[in-house]
């Protein structure tokens, strides 16, 4: 008896597992599994014998419940908090967030086809720059900004979150340097604009950026031949700030 329902457990297991990855293959959910609308979705519902629709906008998390007849159902996590836009009962929003919503395979297959990577570009900001050491001169941590424009390579790192990574293939920008009696011989003090090309990996994890930059420096004239830092390699960390402009693909 034990072994018979060993065996019956262990189809059961199988049976779920096979549907699941045929659930997958044709829609690209898993069951159960938690996602994120990445852009605007329009989904249905069945209002008694009509069937209406609503829009759940950007960001929204949700699971995948079934697909019944090329209808892939999904419930949404919970709903706290709406915009002004979002109130209106065409929006999936805190008063209707748990009705049992619908959207046609074919659509979710084309949402889910959400582009991987693409070359972007875009405005890079580097809001502090750290130098290293240079001889006798210790490393400095300075607040000379640098704003440029960037070309980059930008690849999506998870199926369920907009979380990417970007590599700046090439910066070109330029900086304010404060040139001081600290890093310049003949000493001196006054603030010039550089050229500045930089590159660097950027992370955006859901609104939170985390980039790791480094560049550098050309001060003109004789302030940048008496400069020490002067075309010599610096590194800028970012945490939790905006460090580029909204990407456009190319």
């Amino acid at each position: 008896m034990k072994y018979l329902i060993y065996f019956l457990f262990v189809s059961l297991t199988f049976n779920v597992l096979a549907q699941d990855d045929k659930d997958q293959s044709q829609t690209g959910l898993s069951f159960g599994e938690t996602y994120k609308t990445l852009a605007d979705l329009v989904v249905k519902y069945n209002d008694g014998s009509e069937i209406k629709s609503r829009t759940a906008k950007a960001g929204l998390k949700y699971k995948y419940i079934q697909t019944v007849t090329n209808r892939v159902f999904i419930k949404f996590l919970r709903i706290t908090k709406d915009t002004e836009t979002t109130k209106a009962d065409t929006y999936v929003n805190e008063n209707n967030w748990d009705v049992t919503y619908w959207v046609d395979i074919n659509d979710i297959r084309d949402f889910h086809k959400v582009k991987t990577s693409s070359l972007v570009s875009g405005t890079l900001l580097a809001p502090i720059k750290i130098r290293p050491s240079i001889e006798e001169t210790p490393w400095d941590l300075s607040t000379d900004i640098s704003l440029g424009q960037y070309l980059g390579y930008r690849i999506l790192i998870s199926q369920t979150n907009p979380y990417y990574i970007t590599f700046p293939i090439l910066t070109l920008g330029t900086s304010l340097l404060s040139i001081d009696s600290s890093n310049t011989t003949p000493e001196a003090n006054s603030t010039t604009l550089g050229l500045t090309w930089s590159t660097g990996i950027i992370l955006e994890l859901d609104g939170f950026t985390l980039g790791f930059i480094l560049g550098k420096d050309y001060a003109p004239g004789q302030a940048g031949k008496n400069w020490i830092y002067n075309e010599k390699v610096w590194f800028s960390v970012g945490f939790g700030v905006n460090l580029t402009s909204k990407n456009k693909d190319l």
